[in-house]
């Protein structure tokens, strides 16, 4: 229901107010001619559509700048003015997208405060003023990370590629989600910005679908969670039981207990571990390679295995190469565009652990393009190509390669991957 000033405020609107006040709102001039009703019909679908608080606020700014001042109408702007509203902590994540989007993008932060992560999000469409810009502005500086919402109207809009900008002049983490498909980096302003960044693809294919609301492919989710949990952790306060466990780090200990030989088990834990670091989109192909290692008794840090609420990705990552004996690099083109997998082949160069790179990609070149090349170029590396799940649950001579190139830099291990390479052999 509409607000009891609706009509007072309607009746003095001039043809020309309520049409330029619909521009300022947002409303295109098809949906004003929707809009049958004249200003009342206007402003009762703007505020029946809008969350009370903030389109009262917008509306009153509009008001403003048309020149609807306090002296003009002293009775009715008070009604109009909102109560303020309480204090409350800064989102983490700031989600920019395009207007046309934001059903999707509302069932998003549905999710993500289900994961326990506060977002910030507009609420309505777009006007002008200084105060709106504003809030815009302290949504993305007080942000950790800046999910941009992808779509070809996305890339067109101006307001959107301002979100962008501003969000890489503050130097903030940026995550595109790619709603729908399209070419990349997307054709526009937008697109040599855009060039530079990984895009979660978050549009279901046929054998993906979830039979529920959700747009994305479960996998993606969790590929999202990842990224946003390197530069902030969730609120436990705030996340679901059905998200809290959203890391399979618990199934992970089970599972190495399962997958561990009995043998291997007798000895007792590594003092050193295997540091996996691959990009997210060969996740499976790792787990395998992690499932074969741990089944020899060595111990191995994977990101997936390793988090629980409230840690910080960032510091799980610098301890884990810190103790790590040797670091295995599971190459591929996106994992040499990827600039946290750069972080992670940068720390472990200056930390001088050994590391082997091994080629998961079959038209990844060597050495790969990008700034990791001048690391990489000069190790020899164990060329595996996307099969990698299969050469891992067979006795293939990558894994002899692999186990005996790993054995030196395991004291205790050493004499048994050495014995294990040549059971191989």
């Amino acid at each position: 229901m509409a607000p009891s000033w609706v009509p007072a405020v309607s009746e003095k609107l001039s043809k020309r107010e309520w049409r330029l006040l619909a521009e300022r709102l947002g409303y295109t001039q098809s949906d004003v001619d929707v809009l049958q009703g004249g200003p009342r019909a206007l402003l009762t679908h703007w505020m029946c559509c809008q969350p009370p608080a903030s389109a009262a606020e917008l509306l009153r700014q509009q008001l403003d700048e048309l020149a609807w001042t306090v002296e003009r109408d002293m009775v009715i702007r008070p009604t109009i003015i909102p109560d303020p509203e309480p204090k409350q902590e800064k989102p983490t994540v700031f989600l920019s997208y395009q207007w046309a989007h934001q059903p999707q993008v509302k069932m998003l932060w549905q999710h993500l405060l289900a994961a326990g992560y506060h977002c910030w999000m507009d609420v309505g469409q777009m006007g002008g003023g200084d105060k709106l810009f504003a809030k815009l502005d302290d949504g993305i500086r007080s942000a950790k990370v800046v999910v941009s919402c992808v779509t070809p109207l996305y890339a067109r809009s101006a307001n959107c590629t301002r979100e962008v900008n501003l969000s890489i002049s503050l130097n903030k983490p940026i995550i595109p989600l790619l709603l729908e498909q399209m070419p990349w980096p997307p054709v526009g302003a937008m697109g040599p910005v855009m060039s530079e960044y990984l895009f979660v693809r978050f549009f279901q294919r046929d054998n993906e679908r979830t039979g529920d609301e959700r747009y994305w492919p479960a996998a993606k989710f969790d590929e999202l969670l990842m990224q946003v949990r390197y530069h902030a952790p969730p609120d436990r306060a705030v996340a679901k039981a059905s998200y809290w466990q959203w890391s399979p780090s618990e199934q992970a200990q089970n599972k190495a207990v399962t997958t561990t030989s009995p043998a291997a088990a007798a000895s007792g834990p590594s003092s050193g571990k295997v540091f996996l670091s691959y990009q997210w989109g060969h996740q499976s192909q790792v787990k395998a390679l992690r499932d074969r290692l741990m089944g020899l008794g060595l111990t191995c840090w994977m990101d997936i295995f390793e988090m629980g609420g409230g840690d910080s990705l960032y510091e799980k990552i610098d301890s884990g190469l810190r103790e790590a004996c040797v670091v295995v690099s599971c190459v591929s083109e996106k994992y040499a565009a990827s600039m946290n997998c750069r972080r992670e082949v940068s720390l472990a160069d200056a930390l001088k652990k050994p590391i082997i790179p091994m080629i998961v990609d079959d038209k990844c070149p060597w050495p790969p393009a990008g700034p990791m090349s001048p690391v990489l170029t000069q190790l020899k590396p164990i060329r595996v190509g996307s099969d990698v799940q299969q050469h891992w649950s067979t006795d293939a001579p990558e894994v002899r390669e692999l186990l005996t190139r790993m054995s030196p830099h395991f004291l205790e291990f050493s004499d048994r991957v050495t014995s294990q390479a040549c059971v191989i052999a």
